[in-house]
């Protein structure tokens, strides 16, 4: 900061002091209002805390850190107005510092060498997460930690550090009786709700963090790489989204490594996804992977609403439905009634354990399949099984070179079942419209403008973030179930296109599709929506076993 304004304040730097502020304390519509609420808590702040009082300016160099800076500081000369106000009414050496993500969506046309010292953080190192840990919890530092450096998601938290803060600080308290199959949980909804609150999100009512929750995550879709535009949020949740994205501009120019304008760091990701949800509680595992599977499709279907397609209409509430047991029964039989749930037109469901078919349905065609890998290296799975027992193979029979009698009776029985199942799911997706005869409140009056906008970091996008995997299930909740008989099949072959998609924590899928072949699929092997590239002779593959209007898509974790 010295070096930066040498020139300047080089005669005046013997006496000079540091003051941080954080912009949603402070109140104005415009860069004017806004000083002038600023001027006046530092001059108030100051006093308080020297316990005298002062003639201002002080004739001396003062650093003013602005953190969380957002709206209405928009340009170059807004940043101006304000440094010229804190010169003439704080400080007569005064140095605007903005610090956080803030500066850089609102005022992507400055210059950190010329405008103001804009100061972007990133996620802390282990030495600098001990540092940190050893300031908050001084003799407990070492226990503390070890804990942060045993679990995954607890790391992930402090990828943010206000997240990180109400982590350590949490830790702390219960560090002594930490039990990792329990306290994870525990230690996650503690963060997100203390950030919440901390933000002003948790002052919002349901529809309204929903709504906030579809214009980040919509915005994040629409981001594209070495595309420099910056987003223009909607003027009454405008802060509420800066608290949460982390905006790569400066002077028209992308900053980050990977090249998007945008991104969300793993704690922030888990906010955001908590805002479109009810509560939930934290597992390990497969199941948690499913969970996830579950979570991504809701954010698809946030997105992709096109009956509240506008950024200022409130967004239905989705809701994440664990079925009790699996579906259909491990005991359904050709020729027998199967039961198979009603959809509903805001709810995905996760199957029971164990299931023959999807391990996730939506209320629109998407069935999910969870690959979940110890490892995280490589995964490993029939694909021919998979699309069987979701009737979405291309064949009624599968080729018996090679299969015993016995063996290609259960492939047949599977398939047929499989293929039921989808029809009749099937003419429910038809049905389903959705809400156009729901009644949705209208919940999105004025947002409260104070206490919001966060420092962020790190990148997770497009890809479901590996932050929750293994740790969110929903609380479940009872599903209608409807029996159906096998004899009197409502449609032959899936008529509409349907998703497939697998989700795995591993970095490469490897698919037997029979006769000893193997396929491998690798997170480089998809685009941002999971489809495989064109060019690649997997794509073909795969797909020559798979019904026509059966789309395949492959998510994988973004960070290892």
């Amino acid at each position: 900061i010295k070096q930066a304004h040498a020139e300047e304040n080089a005669k005046s730097w013997e006496n000079w002091a540091q003051v941080y502020v954080m912009a949603s304390y402070c109140s104005g519509d415009t860069a004017a209002s806004f000083s002038e609420s600023l001027v006046e808590r530092i001059k108030t702040n100051i006093e308080i805390q020297m316990k005298r009082s002062f003639s201002f300016p002080l004739e001396m160099g003062m650093v003013i850190v602005l953190d969380e800076a957002g709206p209405p500081i928009e340009t170059a000369s807004d940043l101006g107005t304000i440094s010229s106000r804190l010169r003439k009414e704080i400080a007569t050496e005064a140095i605007l510092v903005v610090a956080g993500t803030g500066l850089s969506p609102i005022a992507p046309n400055v210059q950190s060498n010329k405008d103001a010292v804009k100061i972007q953080l990133r996620p802390w190192n282990d030495t600098q997460l001990q540092n940190f840990v050893k300031i908050l919890c001084q003799t407990e530092t070492e226990a503390v930690h070890q804990i942060l450096k045993s679990d995954k998601v607890l790391w992930d938290l402090c990828t943010n550090r206000r997240t990180a803060f109400f982590l350590v600080r949490h830790i702390k308290l219960v560090h002594a009786i930490w039990n990792p199959s329990v306290s994870v949980s525990g230690a996650v909804e503690t963060v997100a709700m203390n950030y919440l609150q901390a933000n002003g999100l948790a002052n919002l009512t349901p529809a309204q963090k929903r709504n906030v929750a579809r214009v980040v995550l919509s915005a994040l879709k629409r981001c594209k790489k070495d595309d420099a535009k910056v987003e223009s949020w909607p003027t009454e949740i405008a802060r509420h989204c800066n608290a949460l994205v982390t905006t790569h501009v400066e002077n028209r120019t992308i900053t980050s490594e990977d090249g998007f304008a945008l991104s969300i760091s793993p704690a922030l990701a888990l906010v955001t996804f908590t805002m479109l949800m009810k509560a939930t509680s934290m597992t390990r595992g497969w199941s948690g992977l499913e969970f996830i599977a579950a979570m991504d499709e809701v954010v698809r279907l946030v997105m992709n609403d096109n009956s509240n397609s506008s950024r200022n209409e409130p967004v239905p509430e989705y809701d994440i439905v664990q079925l009790q047991s699996p579906f259909p029964a491990p005991d359904a039989k050709v020729k027998v009634k199967v039961k198979v749930p009603v959809l509903r037109w805001n709810t995905v469901i996760i199957n029971g354990p164990a299931a023959p078919y999807a391990d996730v349905i939506s209320c629109q065609p998407w069935l999910g399949q969870s690959k979940f890998s110890a490892n995280k290296q490589k995964v490993g799975f029939s694909f021919l099984e998979e699309i069987e027992k979701c009737g979405l193979c291309k064949y009624t029979e599968p080729p018996k070179e090679g299969l015993s009698e016995n063996d290609l009776e259960k492939r047949c029985k599977r398939i047929s079942i499989g293929k039921f199942v989808s029809s009749n799911l099937m003419r429910q997706w038809t049905e389903l419209k959705a809400p156009s005869n729901v009644a949705i409140p209208n919940e999105l009056p004025h947002i409260s403008q104070e206490g919001e906008v966060n420092i962020k970091k790190d990148q997770t996008r497009h890809m479901f973030p590996s932050s929750l995997v293994g740790y969110a299930q929903p609380c479940c909740n009872a599903l209608t179930m409807e029996e159906h008989d096998v004899d009197n099949p409502l449609t032959s072959e899936v008529d509409q296109t349907v998703t497939l998609a697998f989700y795995t924590n591993a970095q490469c899928m490897e698919l037997d599709v029979g006769r000893g072949e193997k396929v491998m699929v690798c997170r480089n092997d998809v685009n941002d929506d999971g489809a495989l590239c064109d060019h690649l002779p997997q794509r073909q593959k795969l797909e020559s076993f798979v019904a026509t209007h059966v789309s395949l898509r492959f998510f994988f974790a973004y960070r290892f």
